[in-house]
């Protein structure tokens, strides 16, 4: 079996997982029958650009999602590691604001003085103690948090058992999801709370806290 097609296809199948769509469901988005999802996810069948394209478009994905990450030097972490420890922290909270811009996190440090704001003609009360608000993309927490809702969230590195936070995670991006920890095989699976979502388990160092949802 070629090592290539066994890696797409382990990829295609995780991200199929984390977004909650079946085989059925894919295939019939790409226009293919589910039999050749099967086979493509299994390593056996090699998709076209196109069959990858769609792919990846349906499951919010980039194709160079589903590709092996090549061995490159990092100009950027070379540049950082040269900075001095005060301009490190500048770049560091640059970027961090620049990724929260893009994974549509909003934050509130400018409405401290203002707990309500209007958003798509809808005015949301602001908890005082919250610090950003995160928009649910997909269905995962529903009914809890229902797909496009709002869910108001404490800053914070850390999560306790049973938590319902914001996470940075490896390879996925940033999403909501309940944690739960096992302790001896220094794990951390996220939970959906749909049950037509999949729970995935990662190593500590590939999840990342980003706040605590503060739901009432």
């Amino acid at each position: 079996m070629n090592n290539l097609l066994r890696f797409i296809g382990r990829k295609i199948t995780f991200f199929r997982r984390i977004r909650g769509v079946s085989q059925a469901e894919l295939a019939d988005e790409v226009s293919i029958e589910k039999e050749e999802i099967d086979a493509i996810e299994k390593g056996k069948k090699d998709p076209s650009i196109t069959k990858l394209y769609k792919i990846s478009q349906f499951l919010r994905a980039k194709i160079e999602d589903f590709l092996p990450k090549k061995n490159v030097s990092n100009d950027f972490a070379q540049i950082y590691q040269q900075l001095k420890r005060p301009n490190q922290e500048k770049v560091f909270h640059f970027a961090r604001h620049l990724l929260r811009d893009q994974t549509k996190i909003i934050d509130f440090d400018n409405f401290k003085n203002n707990p309500s704001k209007e958003q798509n003609n809808k005015t949301f009360r602001i908890p005082i103690q919250s610090d950003f608000m995160f928009l649910v993309d997909d269905a995962s927490m529903a009914d809890l948090i229902p797909k496009g809702s709002p869910v108001f969230c404490k800053s914070q590195s850390t999560a306790k058992d049973g938590d319902i936070a914001v996470l940075e995670v490896f390879r996925l991006g940033t999403i909501c999801r309940k944690i739960s920890y096992d302790f001896e095989e220094g794990t951390v699976t996220l939970k959906p709370l749909n049950p037509e979502f999949t729970e995935i388990k990662y190593e500590y160092d590939q999840v990342k806290v980003i706040g605590i949802a503060l739901i009432r």
